[in-house]
């Protein structure tokens, strides 16, 4: 069976194994992707989602995806991205604080 982190530590050696995953797509598929990125994230080194708004329809459906992707990842790990003009701007303070 294929290991993720197996190949990983083939390719990398000792180096840490950091993962950023962007998710630019439908909010009613964001809890899914999280839990798939959650179950295959490495254990050596961190993991970070970049969930691009519109984050819901309203206040409780974002209460709702927010719950969900805390089922699977810590506020640590969420960031959520306003797209639109200052998406440049906004993706740069998220790179520089990794």
């Amino acid at each position: 069976m294929y290991n993720d982190d197996v190949v990983l530590a083939l390719v990398q050696g000792s180096r840490l194994a950091n993962r950023l995953f962007y998710l630019s797509i439908p909010p009613n598929i964001f809890i899914d992707v999280a839990r798939c990125a959650s179950r295959n994230a490495s254990s050596n080194g961190w993991t970070r989602v970049i969930v691009e708004k519109p984050f819901g329809r309203d206040y409780e459906s974002s209460a709702q995806l927010t719950n969900g992707l805390k089922q699977y990842l810590t506020e640590e790990q969420i960031y959520r991205l306003v797209f639109g003009i200052n998406c440049v701007f906004s993706f740069l303070l998220i790179v520089f604080e990794f």
